[in-house]
């Protein structure tokens, strides 16, 4: 029997892509922010309810980081609150329940990347809130995926790429840190593994992102370059008490799952300099802003997938 699926975020980077990860799975109940408010426990209890949902993928969340410092309860309804409901419903009614958690879970020290076996030491109420969500989840005993990922790019959504973007027709030449060191993830390959996943139907806490990492400054430059921008890029190494590293790309996804999740997405990684290493063509950020089809993916038009909220 076909397996009924509810999406909520559907409207956001991640969210969008799944729309067309999950259609293989089964049916799909996509619900965006207006369809649904994450900070509204009754209306998401009613909407499980409504639902039945044998899988619930939660790609909503609240992701102002600085905002969050001066807004700290509705971080924590929509990042920890709503998971731990969502995670309960799913242990009650045997469902599975994917959430998507962040690097911020970590301090940013060190000299080597984050593992999953690494302590989390948030240090902002962003990173607090997530982690706090992650527990609840944990705690519920219920079958769960959690992907923990980083700098996540696509068409759809406000995203780093974009903004250099705008910056490069606005100014002479954006200032851009380059003490901090972290991997750019594109939407559709976390997509991907998420269904994957689903189908191999195994409970993990795993980091997902892209292979290999760079800095915010060499991810600038490569947008801009593959933009066809003629702006430069200024250096602007800011000296603080610590400089954040990355997530360490999928050790535990690779143990446990087989496979390299590079062999999902453009077969590409980043190198410490900000370049695109790997045999295949890059249509990458470029396509991303104009919104280009890829190859190889379902529409998003099918009769298997429900938008409530559009």
């Amino acid at each position: 029997m076909s397996q009924r699926l509810l999406l909520l975020g559907a409207d956001g980077q991640v969210g969008w892509e799944l729309r067309r990860a999950l259609l293989p799975l089964g049916e799909v109940v996509a619900c965006t922010r207006t369809g649904v408010d994450l900070a509204d426990s009754a209306g998401l209890e009613a909407l499980l309810e409504r639902v039945r949902p044998d899988v619930i993928v939660n790609a909503a969340a609240y992701t102002a980081v600085d905002q969050a410092e001066r807004e700290p309860d509705p971080a924590r309804r929509i990042n920890a609150d709503a998971p731990g409901l969502l995670a309960r419903y799913a242990a009650s009614e045997n469902a599975w329940l994917v959430h998507y958690s962040t690097d911020f879970a970590f301090d940013g020290t060190g000299t080597v990347p984050w593992t999953e076996a690494d302590a989390p030491h948030p240090q902002n109420v962003y990173g607090q809130s997530k982690l706090l969500g992650e527990a609840a989840i944990v705690r519920s005993g219920c079958r769960h995926l959690v992907f923990r990922t980083s700098w996540v790019y696509a068409a759809r959504g406000q995203n780093f790429a974009k903004t250099m973007l705008r910056l490069a027709l606005t100014r002479d030449s954006p200032r851009v840190v380059a003490d901090q060191t972290g991997v750019p993830t594109s939407a559709d390959l976390l997509a991907d593994v998420t269904a994957l996943a689903l189908y191999g139907c195994r409970g993990i806490r795993v980091h997902m992102t892209g292979p290999g990492c760079t800095t915010w400054h060499g991810y600038a430059r490569h947008v801009l370059a593959r933009a066809g921008s003629p702006g430069s890029i200024s250096w602007s190494v800011r000296r603080e008490n610590w400089c954040r590293w990355w997530l360490a790309g999928c050790g535990m996804w690779r143990s446990t799952f087989g496979a390299a999740p590079r062999a999902l997405g453009s077969g590409q990684g980043w190198s410490s300099q900000g370049k695109i290493t790997g045999s295949s063509g890059f249509a990458g950020i470029r396509a991303w802003i104009c919104g280009a089809q890829r190859p190889g993916r379902l529409p998003l038009q099918d009769d298997r997938l429900l938008v409530c909220g559009v």
